[in-house]
């Protein structure tokens, strides 16, 4: 990924749904922010003791998911 590419903008599609996304990449960290009517959800990737980890933000609640 060059250096112009670690921030911007993304379209996202999924079961119907399309919505616009923030990105920012900063070392091994991707987050993405999704601005909704009332809700914000953000979803992180990162390493924790070596593993892979995605860290679901939404409405201020936080979920872990980790990697076997």
């Amino acid at each position: 990924m060059t250096s112009a590419q670690r921030n911007g903008i993304v379209k996202v599609e999924s079961a119907g749904y399309e919505n616009i996304a923030e990105y920012k990449v900063k070392g091994n960290k991707v987050t993405l922010k999704f601005d909704g009517d009332t809700e914000t959800a953000e979803f992180e990737i990162t390493k924790e003791k070596g593993k892979a980890v995605l860290i679901l933000i939404f409405d201020g609640d936080e979920i872990k998911l980790y990697k076997k």
